[in-house]
């Protein structure tokens, strides 16, 4: 078994910080894009699309903000787990 330190430790914590950091803002660029979806199909709209493939267009990017979101918080959580499993390696060591 490979020694843990504290500095394997706080590396894992980083990672989580970092991984917190990107699901904040895809949180928050879904909700700019959330809010201006009205609006981007109106643009849409005004130049020359029809209504459906707007709304089928904005479905899309919407989809892909969902898919984003969910894999920063997934990509969160797992860097939380490995924090935990580091930090129970740590305890055990000592």
């Amino acid at each position: 078994m490979q020694q843990m330190t504290k500095n394997d430790l706080d590396l894992a914590l980083k990672a989580w910080e970092i991984a917190r950091e990107k699901a904040l803002l895809q949180q928050q660029n879904f909700g700019v894009f959330l809010k201006s979806q009205q609006n981007l199909i109106q643009s849409m709209r005004d130049h020359g699309w029809t209504y459906q493939r707007a709304v089928q267009e904005v479905g899309a990017f919407n989809k892909s903000h969902s898919d984003d979101l969910l894999a920063a918080w997934n990509e969160m959580d797992a860097r939380c787990q490995d924090y935990m499993d580091l930090e129970a390696k740590l305890q055990a060591q000592q």
